[in-house]
């Protein structure tokens, strides 16, 4: 059995492949994904990311890839202009 949440944020990336064992540096800014970022380090800190099959306007829910990556934020900084920098 695994300690996987139940229901896991999705952060949707195009053209981004998360490996195991590695790390990534994203520079989170839009409002909705901050919401989401401050979300996920009040708990567990695992968010999904999957690449969209189009691209996809800040309005509209994109379609997603039926297969992601699941990540776990370890490193996090806000900046003075409100974005936040994980890793």
């Amino acid at each position: 059995m695994n300690n996987y949440p139940k229901f896991i944020p999705i952060f949707p990336l195009s053209n981004f492949i998360l490996f195991p064992q590695t790390t990534v540096p994203l520079n989170i800014f839009e409002p909705r994904y901050i919401d989401m970022i401050n979300d996920i380090m009040k708990s567990d800190k695992i968010l999904g990311i999957i690449q969209p099959k189009n691209s996809f306007s800040k309005l509209k829910i994109p379609e997603l890839h039926k297969i992601g990556c699941l990540g776990k934020v370890i490193s996090f900084k806000e900046t003075e202009d409100g974005r936040f920098l994980i890793e």
